[in-house]
């Protein structure tokens, strides 16, 4: 369904940070899940485009916060990260000039730490 919904004409940037993905996470989130949480994130960090990721970059690491303890948290982020990474070098005029990538992960990776993710998980993070 999320790959439906990704192929949607009229799902454009500013529908999907104000509408779609809020509507999304907040299942994901709800669910209480973690093989569910883990294999739902997997899915919007591959299914939507970079553009939108970009745009809502700050929400979607916001949700990884609230996911449960059992959640492979370090997999999602460097999905994304590398997802993200690959886009930037293959076009990097399509990075905004006010979206500061590298800053809001380590923001929110530092927001990890004080939550219940593992000091070694913290750390390769970090070093990534």
């Amino acid at each position: 369904n999320l790959l439906r919904l990704s192929n949607l004409e009229g799902v454009d940037a500013p529908c999907y940070k104000a509408l779609v993905l809020p509507r999304i996470l907040e299942q994901v989130i709800n669910c209480k899940d973690q093989i569910a949480q883990q294999y739902l994130m997997e899915c919007i960090i591959q299914v939507f485009p970079d553009e939108f990721h970009l745009e809502t970059l700050s929400d979607l690491l916001e949700a990884i916060q609230q996911l449960q303890a059992g959640v492979d948290v370090k997999s999602i982020l460097v999905a994304l990260m590398n997802r993200l990474a690959a886009f930037a070098k293959n076009d990097p005029s399509q990075i905004p000039p006010d979206v500061d990538m590298l800053a809001v992960f380590h923001s929110h990776v530092s927001k990890l730490s004080e939550s219940n993710l593992p000091l070694a998980t913290f750390l390769d993070l970090q070093v990534r």
